[in-house]
Formats: structure tokens, sequence, C-alpha cells
């Protein structure tokens, strides 16, 4: 699991199943969007969740 501030540790390609190459070459733009990911202060405020 990531912590904030680190990114993921990732398996070696080799080490990865076909299908999970495909799938996330499929995904990568979305994956290296910085933009996209949000913080979970970010998703309690869309979901009106009171985190304090």
């Amino acid at each position: 699991m990531a912590t904030d501030g680190d990114a993921p540790k990732h398996p070696p390609e080799a080490d990865m199943l076909p299908d999970e190459r495909a799938v996330i070459a499929e995904r990568l733009d979305e994956l290296e969007d910085e933009a996209s990911h949000l913080s979970v202060d970010e998703v309690a405020d869309d979901l009106d969740i009171d985190l304090e």
C-alpha cells in the first residue's frame, strides 16, 4: 500500500501476467494523470462526510 507522498512499488514487468500488462497499457494515461488522484479530504468533501 502506498503512503502519503510515496509512489507505490510495482512488480517487475517480467513477473506480471499478460492480462495485467494489457490493462496497465490501456490505462497508462489515466494512471499517470496526477490531476485525477484525489486526497482523502477531497473525497470526503465530495461525499459530504465530516472527518473531524
